[in-house]
């Protein structure tokens, strides 16, 4: 078993490193990715604790933008993901120490306890507790496909499990109210309607003093001395910053779901495996079509990107079309096989010819596929 830490961030690396060190006996390697309008002579003390550092271009919906590039860079057999506000538990530690890669599990879910109203103390109501996130997962593509949305993560995983050791999150002692309410309404703009587990707003979720009569447990002893270690931790500013190059958005849109496709992203090949002899009017029909994505990227899985059918009759789209989602992601030069129904009008006519092609949804459709005829 191979272990990849990674991490995107703007905190200052003096707090980042007092957070993270701890990962260092347990991971084969660390890789930080920093918001590029973070100043570099911040970034310094990482330097020396990392593996590798990143300053890549950031646009919404920031995290979940960049999520599928930055795990793209673990080469380890399993990845776990903290964020520069959270600080993982001793326990947290020693449980991925003992990681192995013949694990029944793909992915586990990590609580996160949420540090109120000092260091000593974490709130145990809802919706700060329990509060599961998706933080180790195995490194294939089964298990790392992103959604790509705000407040999303990794794709969760029928055979996932769930870890009793903690995260901490630091965000309602080192953020202001003021700036904890203009990032849940930055989260509002981004999700309009999004709610936690509980059926909690993003507002009612970072702006704990809203709420009363709170319930608080005590941070962990052997926890404590490490949190208050972080949160004491002051900036070190260097001058000049370490010399790093900023990874473009374009390459980081490679990996994200919500990407804009592009010309080349329109390439495909279609081969019909199953299909009925004769079709019925009024009777939906089942084909079976293989698919190769011929394109030099990937198709995501949560992209709009499926499986259509639509009829013509004399050169023109009939009413009603059909659709197959992508069960899973498929990378350059895969193939997947696609399960497709096809509903066929009451006033169906022999003459009509179904039309199978990829579809890019409320875009275009691709242009490279397949056309059946029934007689």
């Amino acid at each position: 078993m191979t272990l990849s830490v990674c991490c995107f961030t703007n905190v200052p690396g003096a707090v980042l490193a007092a957070s993270i060190e701890p990962l260092r006996d347990v991971a084969d390697e660390i890789v930080v990715a920093y918001d590029a309008g973070t100043d570099p002579g911040l970034i310094g003390p990482v330097m020396d604790l990392a593996d590798r550092v990143f300053r890549v271009e950031v646009g919404p919906p920031y995290l979940e933008r960049i999520l599928g590039w930055m795990m793209a860079q673990c080469s380890g057999s399993w990845i776990f993901r903290i964020d520069g506000d959270e600080i993982p538990s001793a326990a947290l530690v020693g449980a991925l120490e003992t990681l192995e890669d013949n694990n029944q599990a793909g992915q586990y879910l990590v609580p996160r306890r949420w540090l109120y109203p000092d260091a000593g103390n974490w709130i145990t109501d809802d919706p700060w507790h329990p509060d599961y996130q998706i933080r180790i997962t195995r490194n294939s593509a089964e298990y790392t496909e992103v959604e790509g949305v705000t407040h999303s993560s990794v794709r969760l995983a029928d055979d996932h499990g769930r870890l009793a050791a903690p995260l901490y999150h630091t965000a309602c002692l080192t953020t202001s109210v003021a700036e904890r309410a203009s990032k849940a309404d930055g989260y509002e703009e981004l999700r309009p309607g999004h709610r936690t587990a509980a059926g909690a707003s993003m507002a009612s979720f970072y702006l704990p003093e809203e709420a009363t009569g709170l319930s608080m447990s005590p941070v962990e002893a052997e926890d404590l001395d490490r949190v208050r270690a972080v949160l004491a931790a002051q900036p070190v500013v260097t001058t000049p910053g370490p010399d790093i190059a900023v990874v473009a958005l374009a390459e980081i849109d490679r990996h994200w779901p919500g990407r804009e496709l592009a010309e080349d992203d329109y390439r495909s090949r279609l081969v019909v495996l199953e299909v009925p002899n004769q079709v019925t009017a009024g009777d939906p029909v089942d084909i079976v079509v293989e698919v190769t994505n011929t394109s030099p990227n990937t198709w995501h899985r949560a992209s709009k990107v499926a499986l259509g059918g639509r009829w013509v009759r004399d050169g023109s789209v009939r009413p009603g079309e059909s659709r197959a989602r992508l069960p899973a992601a498929v990378a350059a030069g895969e193939t997947i096989v696609i399960p497709i129904r096809v509903d066929i009008a009451e006033d169906h006519d022999a003459g009509d010819a179904l039309e199978l092609d990829m579809v890019d949804e409320g875009v275009r459709w691709f242009g490279h596929g397949v056309e059946l005829s029934f007689g």
